[in-house]
């Protein structure tokens, strides 16, 4: 007998199928909620990066080409200066 009301007190605790629809209803209507918040917050996340892309990047890529163009430069006086250096008489200096 005791096993017979164990399991009569398991099958009373248990929820009915009624209940764990409604349960299971509940949670799938809350994982969408937090889908939705999920989503929403991707979205500003990308909205904030083209943003701060759109003018921390062409800052970035102009300081880019101004350090070329000073080391362009540079590498041009240099070059002058050696085909000078070969192509100048003797006794003749550059500064």
């Amino acid at each position: 007998m005791p096993r017979k009301e164990a399991r009569n007190i398991r099958r009373s605790s248990l929820p009915s199928e009624d209940e764990t629809k409604k349960i299971v209803a509940e949670l799938v209507a809350e994982r969408g909620g937090r889908k939705a918040e999920i989503i929403d917050a991707a979205h500003k996340q990308a909205d904030y990066i083209q943003t701060t892309g759109a003018t921390f990047y062409p800052q970035e890529i102009k300081a880019a080409k101004d350090s070329l163009q000073e080391e362009v430069g540079e590498l041009t006086v240099a070059a002058a200066e050696k085909i000078l250096r070969k192509n100048l008489q003797p006794g003749i200096k550059i500064a």
